[in-house]
């Protein structure tokens, strides 16, 4: 019997009994207008009045929300709404509006209300958006997810996602804009490559720190480790040791394990949401690889790096070489990347996504490219239209 095949029915099973939790970061810069009742006069609010302003007009949605300047000692069950100063750095947007954070309390994936109120999220900040892409050059959108609940991250799936993000690496980030510009150095390297979001790299002591290459190694170092500590050392290992010493490593990563050892990891390589759906089509993609990475089999992965199956049997996907060809490939993986011919077609086969949400994601990569190549635009802009309230 073909050992792939017949472990299918229980990786689809591991899938579904996964219960994810998640808390999304919606970065925006947005100008927040409202009628002067005195002067009759529309006015941009500051200084923190246009987080009270986007409280209240969100209070009155049914929203459990409050405004904090400054984000320390969030309730995680409730809405928040701050401030995220690395939003508008080299923008300009000083003036024009503000670099506004909206996080939502943790949701449960499988209650799908949370769709409804980022659609009430959207409707309501949607005519105080800046429309020009050229102030959104510094946001993202982020989603920290945990899994079942549990007070901890458990080692086994952390393992599993860890080595599924350095498989599928270079598929996801062909999923991202780029910066069309190259001179722009706001955000070199688009949301592919840029120090907001680095490379995930399997980095052992043993090995001295560098990068390993190969999919056998990494899975073996990754397997290796003996507790969600480790991991995160391993995985999002800083280099710079001042940080290391005093225990400020970095978050920046594409997928970051800094809070694992808690509850959750971040996935950050996302670009700005702009809109409900794109919201909802990155929650979906990111579930999905997280649903699809604890269900995969262990023991495939461990024969594959035994050399008995190539590591793309062992997650499920057809071979579009001869084992042996490929089984080559997967040597080099990380070092040579036309070996690392994983498409964004393949990676659909592997995460449990609607075709809708691959086609929304590609046509928004598409469109903020487009848009960036558009550049420089007017800047000091106002939204393109204002609040229906505003002069009622």
């Amino acid at each position: 019997m073909d050992p792939v095949k017949s472990r299918e029915d229980s990786r689809r099973e591991s899938r579904k009994r996964v219960k994810i939790y998640i808390g999304v970061e919606t970065e925006a810069p947005l100008a927040v207008i409202k009628r002067n009742i005195y002067t009759q006069e529309d006015e941009l609010l500051r200084n923190g009045k246009e987080l009270v302003e986007l409280c209240v007009l969100l209070q009155n949605e049914g929203f459990d929300i409050y405004s904090c300047p400054i984000d320390e000692d969030r309730d995680p069950k409730k809405w928040a709404v701050t401030y995220d100063s690395s939003i508008e750095v080299g923008t300009e947007l000083q003036g024009v509006g503000a670099p506004i954070e909206i996080k939502s309390p943790i949701l449960a994936v499988d209650n799908l209300r949370y769709e409804d109120k980022f659609r009430t999220l959207w409707r309501v900040i949607e005519p105080f958006k800046i429309p020009s892409i050229e102030y959104w050059k510094m946001a993202s959108t982020h989603i920290h997810f945990s899994l079942n609940g549990t007070p901890q991250f458990r080692l086994e799936i952390a393992q599993n996602l860890a080595f599924c993000i350095v498989y599928f690496e270079q598929a996801i980030t062909d999923l991202v804009p780029a910066m069309t510009h190259k001179s722009d150095m706001k955000r070199r390297g688009g949301w592919k490559n840029c120090r907001y979001h680095k490379k995930n790299s399997v980095r052992p002591k043993w090995n001295d720190r560098e990068p390993l290459n190969d999919l056998h190694s990494c899975w073996n170092a990754i397997l290796g480790v003996r507790s969600i500590q480790e991991l995160f050392e391993l995985f999002c290992y800083d280099t710079d040791l001042y940080r290391r010493t005093h225990g400020l490593q970095t978050k920046n990563w594409k997928w970051n394990f800094k809070g694992v050892k808690y509850e959750t990891i971040e996935f950050r390589q996302m670009p700005p949401s702009r809109s409900a759906q794109e919201t909802l089509d990155w929650i979906s993609f990111t579930t999905g690889f997280v649903r699809a990475a604890a269900g995969i089999d262990r023991v495939l992965l461990s024969m594959a790096s035994q050399g008995e199956i190539s590591f793309t049997e062992a997650l499920g996907l057809p071979l579009s070489v001869p084992q042996k060809e490929q089984q080559a490939a997967e040597k080099l993986w990380a070092y040579d990347l036309h070996l690392n011919g994983i498409t964004v077609a393949e990676l659909a086969k592997f995460v449990p996504c609607e075709q809708g949400v691959w086609d929304r994601i590609s046509q928004t990569r598409d469109q903020i490219e487009a848009e960036l190549a558009m550049l420089p635009n007017p800047k000091n802009e106002l939204p393109t239209r204002l609040p229906a309230w505003i002069g009622l």
